[in-house]
């Protein structure tokens, strides 16, 4: 832009096609900062006899002199060309008969035309395609600029165009001109990323990074071809859910341009073109020139000229090529007639498997699309087994799901089966391998050992993606087929140990997990006997069993073959989960850590289940800063693996309440949340709804208050599991009590208290104390709750939890002042100090409101009352709730204000930043100061 403002000047923007040369360029026009200067603009067009001056013309043609305006007499010359200026333009000249003079004349009149202008930028673009006059006469411009000129070309660089451009380009400006050279670079995948949220969906935690990885790469990071292949998406499946994995289709805009460039090429830089597509990644010349049966200079020669014409591209530091990106790799291939793709990929795989060591997995590829069914099987099988044995587990269960659904006999499939039972409980994609094993033990009829097997590893997986008692009933059904296998009988009975909210009484899971102890030393395999110890440790902890303790300490820290620190990093985040959620945030750290230290980050189903470990003890303690956008990179990062999306979303929902304020948001997530959830060990239902039940009880909604919190409560009572009703015990009690259903209450209490009685379950203790409190305030005992919420706070602070902490102390405030005690406003200010720390917006705007309701004053803090031009904290609170398109009136009841008091923050926020509307307000992360 400062170029541009500075005239004389030479603004070159290059890049391959696609890449935004011209979106650039128009921003730079379209800056209000360059509002002054006369805009003009033409492109040059890629015709078979290009017109001369074309895009000269193009531009000038579109100006319009002021009015009483007198161009210099040489412009008359132009007539002929400007038909549009004619009543400006002076008298016609005398034709001249020589083209050179006459070209003379023309550009000396052009320069004329040019410089009557004014301050102007002239932008050409496409000057790959330009005309030997219009270099010529840019030449010229260059030579000798106008004053008053910027001139701004966009080109592409790729090494066709190169040399005619050469002699324009290159070379300093003139003395006292300025210039910048720009060459446009491809995206990265974080703004391939950005790209795609706002184009697909309008809420970026739903657009997966797998999907976004494979976008960019597909692409290139080429803007153009990223956009088409959203565009293509959108309209082909309006909605799409970017969570899946992707499958693209080449775009139709981009697959005429990739074959029109395609047919200019000699017949033999096609065939390399061709061969390179079908061989799907970097190729030398020696293995191009066997796979075209040229001879090698011909194939040096035929390489070249493809890559002048940007087909191919050298791999950088490699003497191979490769086409510019997948996708125009895909147009090609989907060009080539389907007899030469099958020879070309046999040529291909008998090539590859010459090669040490033999990459198994592309030569399986080749020898598939080749049409050669036997070879294919035999390749996938060594390279699912390889990628098995490097821990590669997705790899592994995508080539054995693509192998079974071609292995023509019973024997094969049930081996691959199995195998892909054993890779498929580490892999991402795990749904698809339940139907494909499900498929095998419905018509293959395997023996009963491996019928056991195949029914025990379809279980776990069917447990892991959620289909609830389903999935324990298959590990259960699997154990009369494993008599004669002890180890993996152990296995599924300790796969079926760790309880959930919606699987079987605890008593069933525990007892099953007793017998897998039992048989755990009689086991050869040390993988499966810290299996079978890991899952013992994580279904004690869950069930707040003071045994957990022992039996954790008991997992060794790290192991030294792969399949053992797999199972400590899964046991170790179990332990987390667990350790977070009955109130042991240390211990939860310290397992975080050990699980961390044992994965390698192959494997995403582990790693997710460790991130959201990680969110879930952050939000318990406290550590708020940033966590709303982690848990959202989560959610779309395990999109599709349900547990691990649903403990994400969990913790958008409840920050977006805190923190915001956002009930419309909050209601969303944390139903989205309880909805996704599947095999959910007490984390995110009870959660979800004591959430939802917390809203309705701050509205008055007590009924509707019980009704959200009564199916969870049903699954707790059904299995037990009264130590996960830390959130959803209290508020449960408080809105009977609302209600007026105090013996409902009082027998709740009870039964919470029996079922956690043995239990080492901090927070359900601490929620106890609360349930008591509010029973008490209820009988009017105001004193005992007020002693009793205080002793629940010092609890919740023992446990590191400061929210629950703080909202203890605000109960206990309130107690404090039906009592009339001097005590209530200092404690009311204690909250209202911790909540604010915390950025509990929700919280502090209830307590404020309570406090001044009483009549109390709010004592002011240090520090200047004043704001002047700045913002204050309530008013920078009301404007980053605005710009995020909340109205005056839920913004009001976010911060229990009344709506004219919003009105008057709003219109105070817009007049300090000097915006005209809400609809400027910057988003909230901006820095509103």
């Amino acid at each position: 832009m400062n170029c541009a403002a500075r005239p004389p000047s030479l603004l070159v923007l290059s890049g391959e096609e696609g890449i935004g040369k011209s979106h650039l360029a128009r921003l730079l026009l379209a800056d209000p900062a360059l509002a002054p200067q006369t805009r003009l603009s033409g492109r040059c067009l890629a015709l078979r006899q290009p017109l001369p001056l074309q895009p000269i013309i193009d531009a000038l043609a579109a100006w319009s002199p002021p009015p009483h305006s007198v161009l210099p007499s040489v412009t008359g010359a132009l007539r002929p060309l400007f038909p549009e200026l004619s009543r400006h333009l002076p008298a016609g000249l005398v034709p001249l008969l020589d083209e050179l003079s006459g070209q003379i004349l023309r550009f000396r009149a052009l320069r004329a035309l040019l410089d009557a202008t004014g301050q102007t930028i002239l932008m050409i673009e496409d000057l790959q395609w330009a005309d030997h006059t219009t270099l010529d006469f840019l030449q010229q411009l260059l030579a000798s600029p106008l004053p008053r000129l910027t001139l701004v070309l966009t080109h592409r660089d790729d090494p066709t165009h190169m040399a005619a451009l050469r002699d324009l380009l290159v070379g300093a400006p003139p003395l006292g001109a300025q210039r910048i050279d720009h060459r446009l670079s491809p995206l990265s995948t974080t703004e391939v990323g950005a790209m795609a949220t706002a184009r697909l969906d309008d809420h970026s935690q739903t657009v997966k990074q797998d999907f976004i990885h494979a976008l960019h790469r597909y692409t290139g990071g080429n803007p153009g071809a990223v956009t088409e292949v959203i565009h293509s998406l959108a309209t082909q499946a309006p909605g799409i859910p970017p969570g899946v994995r992707a499958v693209f289709a080449v775009p139709d805009g981009a697959r005429r341009r990739t074959l029109a460039a395609l047919r200019t090429l000699p017949a033999d830089a096609r065939a390399v073109v061709e061969a390179a597509a079908v061989t799907g990644g970097p190729v030398t010349t020696n293995h191009l020139a066997a796979l075209t049966g040229l001879p090698l200079h011909a194939t040096e020669q035929a390489v070249e000229h493809a890559w002048e014409h940007a087909m191919l591209h050298p791999e950088p530091g490699t003497d191979a090529y490769r086409l510019r990106h997948p996708l125009a790799q895909q147009a090609v291939y989907d060009n080539v007639p389907l007899y030469r793709q099958r020879a070309l990929h046999l040529r291909t795989a008998r090539a590859l498997s010459h090669q040490h060591p033999p990459p198994l997995a592309r030569i399986a590829h080749h020898y598939r699309y080749a049409d050669r069914a036997a070879q294919w099987l035999r390749y996938a099988e060594a390279a699912a087994d390889r990628a098995a044995h490097s821990a590669e587990h997705d790899a592994a269960a995508d080539l054995l799901l693509d192998a079974l659904t071609a292995a023509p006999t019973h024997d094969r499939r049930i081996r691959l089966a199995l195998k892909l039972g054993r890779a498929a409980l580490h892999a991402r994609h795990g749904h698809h391998a339940i139907d494909a094993m499900g498929k095998v033990l419905d018509h293959d009829e395997p023996a009963a050992p491996n019928r056991g097997e195949l029914r025990l590893a379809r279980g776990i997986l069917m447990r892991n993606q959620g289909h609830g008692t389903a999935g324990l009933d298959e590990i259960a059904a699997a154990l009369p087929d494993l008599t004669t296998r002890p180890d993996l009988a152990a296995r599924a009975m300790a796969a079926v140990a760790l309880p959930s909210t919606t699987g079987w009484p605890l008593s069933e899971h525990l007892a099953w997990m007793e017998r897998a102890h039992h048989l755990a030393p009689h086991t050869p395999d040390p993988a499966l006997r810290l299996a079978i110890s890991v899952n013992r440790a994580g279904a004690l902890m869950f069930t707040a069993d003071p045994r957990a303790w022992q039996a954790a300490d008991a997992i060794p820290h790290t192991a030294d073959t792969c399949p053992e620190k797999l199972e400590i990093a899964r046991g170790n985040a179990n332990l987390a989960h667990a350790a977070t959620l009955l109130g042991h945030p240390r211990r939860a750290g310290a397992f975080l850590a050990r699980a961390h230290a044992n994965l390698d980050h192959t494997q995403s189903y582990l790693t997710g289940h460790a991130a959201t470990a990680q969110l879930l003890l952050e939000w318990c303690t406290g550590q708020w800063s940033g966590l709303d956008n982690r848990a959202a990179t989560a959610a779309a990062d395990y999109a599709d693996i349900p547990d691990l999306a649903a403990e994400s979303t969990l913790v958008q929902g409840l920050h977006a309440l805190a923190t915001r304020g956002d009930l419309n948001a909050a209601r969303y997530l944390l139903r989205r949340a309880a909805d996704t959830t599947r095999y959910d060990t007490g984390v995110v239902l009870p959660a979800a709804a004591a959430a939802l039940a917390r809203i309705e009880t701050a509205a008055g909604h007590y009924s509707q208050a019980i009704e959200a919190t009564k199916p969870t409560l049903a699954h707790l009572r059904r299995t037990g599991g009264w130590m996960w009703g830390a959130h959803l015990a209290p508020v449960h009690v408080e809105a009977l009590v609302k209600e007026g259903h105090h013996a409902s209450a009082q027998d709740l209490m009870l039964e919470f208290a029996a079922g956690i009685a043995d239990r080492d379950a901090p927070a359900a203790h601490a929620a106890l104390i609360t349930c008591q409190a509010l029973l008490a305030q209820g009988a009017g005992n105001h004193d005992d709750a007020a002693e009793r919420h205080q002793s629940a706070a010092l609890s919740w602070h023992r446990i590191q939890r400061p929210y629950e902490a703080a909202r203890a102390t605000e109960a206990q405030g309130a107690s404090l002042l039906l009592l009339t005690d001097a005590a209530a406003q200092p404690t009311l200010l204690r909250a209202l100090d911790a909540y604010s720390e915390l950025g509990a917006t929700w919280d502090a705007a209830r307590t404020r409101h309570h406090v001044r309701e009483q009549g109390m004053v709010l004592p002011h803090r240090r520090g200047p009352r004043g704001y002047g031009n700045n913002l204050s904290p309530r008013e920078r609170e009301v404007a980053q709730l605005a710009a995020t398109g909340h109205s005056n009136q839920q913004i009001a009841q976010a911060l229990c204000l009344s709506p004219r008091t919003i009105e008057q923050h709003v219109a105070k926020a817009l007049r300090k930043l000097n915006l005209r509307s809400r609809n400027d307000l910057p988003a909230p992360k901006s820095q509103l100061s």
